[in-house]
């Protein structure tokens, strides 16, 4: 469970938690404890941690946990961790590094870098600055500064357990402690920021990393952001050009047979377009488009009646949909001959029929609920085999709070076998993907 800790303290001397209530040292200026911090936080987290790294220090902070344990430190500008370094993938049980990444000229790659080297089930400890003097020592630049959201940016693929922001320095005047003076005036507003994530055990297929790194933040969405967003690009010109495509195919320029009585559909049919459920329909695709598939390599799974997959193509470099049904296929090669689709017949459960390779991003609209419970982790699993370390699964789906409730969905149509719950669901892809969330009981975004 992620929390959020953060210590904000008021400016004011004379007021309870201000400057005047605070330690201050023999220069008059208060400096948080990170020392203790650190050793507390390992001991919590990492408690049998048998290989520790630190980044950026010399193991003064971990002194007191360091005994019995290999022990190695990593410092710019004698060693790089912005390169690959020369120990094994997952050597690590406890990476520290402690006011270092604002010095890093290469922020995302020394992340990638630590990431590897984090053994599954290790512990990452980060601590940096939000607001803070320009600071530099000999041979080491300080190029960055970094919010909660950003350090989550950085990992991705690791799980957060605690994170936030330090305001014990606020108005600490570093002048007085031999600091150097910069050339702006030596002391600003010193916020730090810190973040604790662990690398979970998963059972996930090895795979080459993801052409672009997914906006972590949006795991955090509720309902209505999703809708939001979705519905500001409905505004757009471009967007509603190829949405008004969508909505000029008719049930008439259909065979019935393809709507699988009513199992399949058209955001223009009335059901749909009379209540407004229509853009709700076209805005699941045009938010994981815009979110996740421009430029990327995406494999739409299950894509029906193919519009769905028309809206992502405006975005994605290449799309590769499929369905079971060889008649759906072929009408889509018809309805929706885009140059960026390659349209197949195969079965999900099996996934033989696709090129070789790997995908950026995957989707599964409206499809789980069409599997058993058993069929529908195998599909999973499946999808998983197929994305690129890095990669994006999103899809939707019912997922209710309760057995029962998810049950009851199941008994009210006959194409919906199995309706996981919300956690239950969750659990799934916490089983194959380092991050996942299931949003309004109903968007699934999970990253490998």
């Amino acid at each position: 469970m992620r929390t959020s800790r953060k210590l904000i303290n008021t400016v004011s001397d004379g007021e309870p938690g201000g400057l005047a209530d605070m330690p201050w040292d023999s220069c008059g200026v208060f400096w948080k404890n990170w020392t203790d911090w650190i050793c507390t936080t390992a001991n919590r987290l990492a408690p049998n941690a048998g290989r520790v790294l630190e980044i950026g220090g010399r193991g003064q902070e971990l002194a007191d946990f360091i005994p019995g344990r290999e022990f190695r430190t990593f410092n710019s500008p004698a060693e790089d961790i912005c390169r690959r370094t020369p120990f094994p993938d997952g050597h690590f049980d406890l990476i520290v590094s402690k006011m270092s990444f604002e010095h890093f000229y290469e922020p995302f790659a020394a992340a990638d870098e630590v990431t590897r080297l984090l053994a599954p089930g290790g512990t990452l400890l980060v601590m940096t600055v939000w607001s803070w003097r320009y600071h530099t020592a000999p041979g080491v630049e300080d190029y960055f500064r970094f919010s909660v959201p950003a350090l989550r940016q950085l990992f991705p693929r690791l799980r957060e357990v605690e994170s936030g922001y330090d305001l014990a320095d606020r108005r600490a005047d570093c002048r007085l402690d031999n600091v150097a003076i910069d050339e702006l005036g030596g002391w600003r507003e010193h916020w730090y920021v810190y973040l604790a994530a662990c690398k979970p055990r998963l059972s996930s297929t090895p795979a080459p990393v993801a052409r672009y790194r997914a906006n972590v933040s949006v795991l955090s969405y509720s309902f209505d952001d999703i809708r939001s967003a979705y519905e500001g690009l409905l505004s757009y010109d471009s967007v509603a050009e190829a949405a008004n495509a969508v909505l000029s195919m008719k049930q008439s320029d259909i065979d019935p047979t393809l709507l699988d009585d009513g199992e399949r559909g058209l955001p223009s049919e009335d059901r749909f377009f009379s209540t407004g459920y229509s853009r709700m329909m076209l805005g699941r695709y045009l938010f994981a488009a815009a979110q996740f598939c421009r430029g990327a390599e995406v494999l739409d799974t299950c894509a029906g009646l193919g519009w769905g997959t028309f809206l992502v193509a405006q975005y994605a470099a290449r799309v590769t949909a499929f369905d079971l049904d060889d008649e759906v296929v072929s009408f889509c090669r018809q309805a929706w001959p885009q140059p960026n689709i390659e349209w197949l017949s195969g079965n999900a459960l099996k996934l033989d029929f696709l090129p070789d390779g790997f995908f950026d991003v995957a989707l599964a609209m409206e499809t789980v609920e069409h599997f058993s419970a058993a069929d529908a982790r195998v599909y999973i699993a499946n999808i998983e085999g197929r994305l690129r370390t890095g990669g994006v699964l999103i899809g939707t789906s019912a997922f209710p709070a309760t057995r029962e409730e998810a049950d009851a969905i199941a008994a009210r149509n006959q194409h919906h076998p199995h309706i996981f719950t919300n956690d239950e669901f969750l659990a799934l892809l916490h089983t194959y993907f380092s991050r996942a969330a299931v949003i309004g009981g109903w968007m699934f975004i999970a990253i490998k």
